[in-house]
Formats: C-alpha cells, structure tokens, sequence
C-alpha cells in the first residue's frame, strides 16, 4: 500500500487525509439514510423523557444553525459554545434503541451539514458513540 501511494506521488499524510474525508461522506450517506428509514419507522416511539430532551436540543440546535449570522464572529462562537455540551450530553447518553441513535445521527448531521466549518472531531465523537450503543445492543 505505501508503495502504492508513493508511485501515485501523494504523501502518506495526503493520502490519510483523503481516506478521512472518505469515511465523513460515507458515514454523512449511511447516516441520512438510517435517519430517513427510522423517521419512517415511526421512531419517536420508544424514547426516554432524556432522549426526547436531548432530541428537542439537537433539533433546537439545528435550527439556530439555519437562522445563524456567519458573518458575525461572536454570534458564531456563542452557538458553538452552546452546541459543545448539547453535543457531550449526547455523546454520553447510551441509545438503547434505534429511536435513541436517531438523536446521535441528527447531531452528527449537524456537524457535517449545518455546522460551517464542519465539527469533524465532534463527528468523530459522535460516531465512536454510534457504534459504541450499537455494539453494546
């Protein structure tokens, strides 16, 4: 493989960097279709009064996201600061259900989509957490 890269002339780091943005846009894809199927599913059903706080946050978050000024500096470091412990809480909280990994997909859609600059170390966060409950079931 490394000689693979070096023939190609792209340096090792080049090439992690590709491999990474490779597994963001798969995990964005697998993500939005998982969260399409479950919303079709019904999966509201299910959920602890915790999770649907955390849903109600994620959504909230969405939304600012969409009304926010970019433009504007401290309006941008403001939502972050508000998004950071909204995106711990939901990293930390175990999804038990596939309503509860909703939640994970929705806050890690955010980070990809809503999110100007992408929050990759947040994605990250969020999807060893997604494998993590999903494992655990």
């Amino acid at each position: 493989m490394a000689a693979e890269i070096r023939a190609e002339g792209a340096s090792g780091l080049e090439h992690m960097e590709s491999l990474r943005q490779t597994r963001s846009a798969f995990l964005v894809a697998a993500t939005a279709m998982g969260v399409a199927f479950t919303a079709y599913a019904g999966a509201a059903r299910g959920l602890t009064r915790y999770e649907r706080r955390l849903a109600r946050q994620v959504r909230g978050l969405v939304k600012e996201s969409h009304r926010l000024n970019y433009q504007d500096p401290a309006a941008e470091a403001a939502h972050y600061r508000r998004a950071g412990p909204i995106i711990d809480a939901v990293v930390a909280a175990r999804s038990r259900s596939t309503a509860g990994l909703r939640i994970k997909a929705e806050a890690l859609l955010w980070c990809h989509g809503d999110a100007p600059p992408p929050d990759v170390a947040a994605a990250d966060r969020l999807v060893d957490a997604m494998v993590r409950d999903l494992l655990e079931r």
